[in-house]
């Protein structure tokens, strides 16, 4: 788990060091627009498994995260055509009430968003995206904690994607609004491993600094060159590992979840169409190696 978890903190490092240098690629700027924000959100978790189900059901969950990012200047095509991108990292905390078989879990994460549509000049419909881990839950154990078939390991995967409106209230603030969709597992790494899925609606409070008056909005005569229509070629090699669940009847084994880690081996392949900056679509082809697949259990005295 530790390893999967620090490949996919390091692709999110990876990714968002190469947004900082295309953002200020074409014109280096001594000061670099950056923001901190603090979010606050309350919502609900989705029943999906009996451990979230019936008289274990949660109600609402609250949860608060502080965010730190950068953000375009405005000053070049490409921050206009990419719908001003801005990116960073930040700190996530939820409280379920639920501490006894949930914990305290906190998540560290990289975030990277942009602007959907302008509707006026300080208000925008925005996306985000997060990726990273997530640490300190109370995992399933077939003593301490046997009723938890959501999550098999202490440290998870965090997933999550938000809408939001924005609104512009003045050169160091920012007011957001939306939703957001949250999951957390560790990719069955570890069983049981049946997730948390999650639903909230949130208010975040941003505050800018170096930040221009007139930031991605006045500027109208920078205009994006005209694209050219090409086709992109997406490769992707998986090197991984899982656990499994097997069929006890009539075994005698005490617990369904193996001990032994199984070799996960994959290869895709997407033939992508981009018609535009934003955008690329296609279909794609997988094949997995899985060794897990059709094994059988029995108890040897």
């Amino acid at each position: 788990m530790k390893k999967r978890l620090c490949i996919c903190l390091l692709s999110g490092l990876m990714g968002f060091s190469l947004f900082a240098k295309d953002i200020t690629n074409d014109s280096i700027k001594p000061k670099l627009p950056h923001f901190l924000a603090f979010n606050a959100a309350n919502g609900l978790v989705f029943p999906t498994n009996d451990f979230v189900s019936g008289e274990h059901r949660i109600p609402n969950y609250t949860s608060v995260s502080i965010k730190y990012g950068v953000t375009s200047t405005g000053d070049n095509w490409k921050d206009h055509a990419y719908g001003m991108p801005y990116g960073g990292i930040g700190i996530y905390m939820a409280n379920f009430y639920r501490e006894k078989d949930l914990g305290t879990p906190f998540s560290l994460y990289f975030f990277q968003g942009a602007q959907l549509m302008k509707f006026q000049r300080n208000l925008t419909l925005n996306y985000e995206w997060n990726l990273g881990g997530s640490f300190n839950w109370k995992c399933y154990d077939p003593f301490d904690n046997p009723n938890n078939i959501a999550l098999g390991s202490s440290v998870n995967i965090h997933v999550s994607g938000n809408l939001y409106l924005k609104w512009r209230l003045s050169r160091k603030l920012d007011i957001h609004a939306g939703a957001g969709f949250t999951h957390f597992s560790n990719g069955a790494y570890t069983l049981p491993n049946k997730g948390l899925n999650m639903v909230a609606a949130f208010v975040e409070l941003a505050y800018y600094f170096n930040r221009k008056d007139d930031d991605g909005y006045v500027n109208k005569n920078i205009t994006s060159p005209p694209f050219t229509k090409k086709i992109n070629h997406d490769l992707m090699i998986l090197i991984s590992s899982r656990n499994a669940r097997i069929d006890t009847v009539n075994t005698g084994l005490p617990s369904e979840y193996t001990n032994r880690k199984f070799k996960v081996l994959g290869i895709s392949y997407a033939h992508l169409f981009q018609n535009s900056y934003k955008y690329k679509w296609g279909p794609s082809m997988e094949f997995a190696y899985d060794e897990s697949a059709g094994i059988s259990s029995w108890r040897q005295i």
